[in-house]
């Protein structure tokens, strides 16, 4: 499996967007959420128009809360669940990558 490019960034037309984590070659980008960046609703209004555009161009979001990061082995199957089985299959651990 390939590693995640950190801070993925994207660009359509003058606005530059990112996500948490992203796998450009599957389209497939995980965002780990907090609540605090919500402060009033243009904030919530951005990030829906953001993941509009990023479906628009066949990408694939997964949402994760922090507090799944305490449970790595759930954690871990539904990070493999999102990729096609050839690829879990031909994964290698990547040391120091997470967990």
């Amino acid at each position: 499996m390939a590693v995640p490019q950190l801070c993925w960034q994207g660009r359509e037309d003058s606005t530059t967007f990112f996500l948490d984590l992203g796998w450009e070659a599957h389209k497939l980008g995980l965002e780990f959420d907090g609540y605090a960046k919500y402060g009033q609703a243009k904030d919530l209004r951005a990030e829906k128009s953001r993941e509009m555009r990023l479906h628009r161009d066949g990408w694939r979001i997964e949402r994760f809360e922090w507090s799944e990061l305490k449970k790595p082995h759930e954690l871990t199957a539904r990070l493999t669940s999102l990729f096609p089985a050839d690829v879990v299959r031909n994964a290698r651990p990547v040391r120091d990558l997470w967990l």
